[in-house]
């Protein structure tokens, strides 16, 4: 994995009540969702901030509360996953608990074939992609060589032979970057 750019999955969160108010700057902030195990605890703190909230700036004379989340921000998940009303936190956290590998994958499933969270997760095996860091060229020959081991062979034993690594490229690969930052070449299907 790419460390240096991995994004750490977070999430600006207020609320409906406050937004609507003009206010939601005021106790929004960004919540950084790897403090959190599971989503019980973050629905935990949010119940708590929005107490906080509620005593240190009612929303009005009645004892109205805040209980309607707001997500209006988001970083370092996929776009798929994210939703303004915070309803995909159980999917968010159960890919947060996938390896990054199969992280990747899912995230190609969901951006490049259109397929829902579940359906990703039921197919993300069949992916087969490599990460990259160097020049793509010299990643496309690696991938070229590893599934066709014996073209070396062959290319040196006939000078009349060469392998087109373009045309494999275009054809055969699809270039992928994850939410994460990390590049990827994908075989296609």
């Amino acid at each position: 994995m790419n460390t240096e750019t991995q994004v750490t999955p977070r999430i600006f969160l207020t609320d409906y009540a406050s937004y609507n108010a003009g206010t939601q700057f005021e106790f929004g902030h960004w919540v950084d969702l790897d403090e959190f195990s599971d989503i019980e605890e973050l629905n935990h703190y949010i119940r708590e901030h929005f107490k906080d909230a509620d005593q240190r700036s009612p929303l009005d004379d009645f004892g109205s509360i805040r209980e309607e989340i707001m997500v209006t921000d988001y970083e370092g998940f996929p776009e798929q996953l994210y939703c303004e009303c915070g309803s995909t936190f159980e999917s968010i956290f159960h890919w947060m608990h996938l390896e990054s590998y199969d992280r990747a994958k899912v995230e190609y499933l969901m951006e490049w074939q259109g397929a829902s969270f579940s359906d990703a997760l039921e197919s993300f095996e069949d992916v087969i992609l490599w990460e990259y860091s160097g020049p793509k060229t010299d990643a496309v020959y690696y991938i070229f060589h590893e599934l066709y081991p014996d073209v070396e062979t062959i290319e040196r034993q006939n000078d009349f032979l060469t392998v087109d690594y373009d045309r494999f490229e275009d054809q055969c690969l699809i270039d992928f970057a994850d939410s994460e930052g990390n590049e990827y070449l994908v075989l296609r299907e």
